[in-house]
């Protein structure tokens, strides 16, 4: 299971689009039968003709209606990351993560931390985060840590880490990214290269570091075999990579795909890795073991979630999904503020919408929000 966390390297892109392209997301364009790109669900508006009904099966149907983006939590203040049981959806906010029933309800506190979260990924029992310590004075104050999915008390695994900026578990081990010490006071280079991908088990113990050296590290998934992160890169360089390494396993780290546009976030299937750019085209993929990298398609990306046909992903100001093997770009919600994160089950799409604060004490409009059917 992947990260769900924050999107703060979300950027303006600026340039000439086709230089964009040339350095986007991947390899070559998958190539389109279908072409172009379609709106379904668009603020709001009726989706697409011959999607199912909303509710065929999902308790929710009853209030959902389909093809409409409806808002299941309003007046947030920046919510970040985003994830979704049987049940309940859950996002970070209000000093730790909140939480509403998934067909919508009240929202509830599910544990509180007194320190910043960065990302959390949902186990069978537990919410796994990383974070920092409360009264953080720097980035080498971070901890991991785990509360019960439940509710209850937040526990610290470990400290002392510099800059953990995603998570993802396992049935036995919890692994996170730390992204590093940031680059040059003029901004030149973004990262010192100091970045780790981490280990340990879900109850704590010893940490483990499976690899050192990378250029800031950022999303995080795992299988049965692997775990594979994104390097995000410095801005505007196309240094990021996608990389492996074996669980359990005294290797070097393999590196599937290289020169990417500040590769943001990553998952996994049965056959291949999917990654989200943030500086041009949006979505690629390669296949688990390594190979010619394809992009599917998109412009600008950061979260992203799978189900068994497509990927999703937050652009930005839309969310937005393509078939697992390309196609055309479907547009399932459009006019969003600041979309940061998205997430999937059976029947729905669910996404965060950071939205804006005013300066003079009013209301937020950050949201955390649906659509039935996705």
């Amino acid at each position: 299971m992947g990260s769900v966390g924050v999107g703060r390297r979300f950027v303006a892109v600026v340039g000439m689009a086709g230089a964009l392209v040339a350095a986007g997301c991947g390899g070559a364009l998958v190539s389109s039968t279908s072409g172009g790109s379609s709106d379904a669900g668009k603020a709001g508006e009726a989706g697409e003709a011959g999607q199912p009904e909303a509710g065929a099966g999902d308790p929710c149907g009853a209030v959902d209606t389909p093809g409409q983006a409806r808002t299941l939590v309003s007046g947030l203040d920046a919510p970040e990351g985003i994830a979704v049981d049987a049940t309940r959806v859950y996002w970070i906010g209000g000093g730790g993560v909140m939480t509403v029933p998934r067909c919508g309800g009240a929202p509830s506190l599910l544990f509180s931390w007194g320190g910043p979260i960065q990302a959390f990924a949902l186990g069978p029992d537990r919410v796994y985060w990383v974070g920092f310590v409360p009264g953080s004075q720097g980035t080498t104050d971070g901890v991991v840590g785990w509360a019960p999915l439940a509710g209850g008390t937040a526990v610290a695994l470990v400290t002392g880490q510099n800059d953990p900026w995603a998570v993802a578990v396992d049935g036995t081990s919890v692994y996170w990214v730390n992204a590093g010490d940031w680059g040059s006071a003029d901004g030149t280079v973004m990262s010192q290269s100091n970045g780790t991908v981490m280990s340990m088990p879900l109850d704590g113990g010893a940490p483990t570091t499976l690899a050192a050296g990378q250029n800031f590290p950022d999303g995080i998934a795992v299988d049965a075999t692997s775990v594979y992160w994104v390097d995000f890169g410095d801005y505007g360089l196309n240094d990021g990579a996608v990389m492996s390494i074996p669980i359990g396993q005294a290797a070097d780290p393999v590196m599937l795909a290289s020169g990417q546009p500040e590769a943001s976030a990553i998952a996994v299937d049965a056959t291949r890795v999917y990654w989200s750019c943030i500086n041009g085209v949006a979505i690629a993929m390669v296949p688990l073991g390594g190979g010619t990298p394809e992009t599917l398609g998109g412009w600008i990306g950061q979260a992203l979630a799978l189900d068994s046909t497509s990927v999703y992903w937050a652009g930005l100001s839309s969310i937005l999904k393509v078939p697992l093997d390309g196609g055309a770009t479907t547009t399932l919600a459009s006019g969003l503020i600041e979309p940061v994160a998205v997430a999937v089950d059976t029947y729905s799409v669910y996404w965060t919408d950071q939205g804006t604060c005013p300066g003079d004490g009013g209301a937020c409009s950050g949201a955390v929000m649906k659509l039935n059917p996705k």
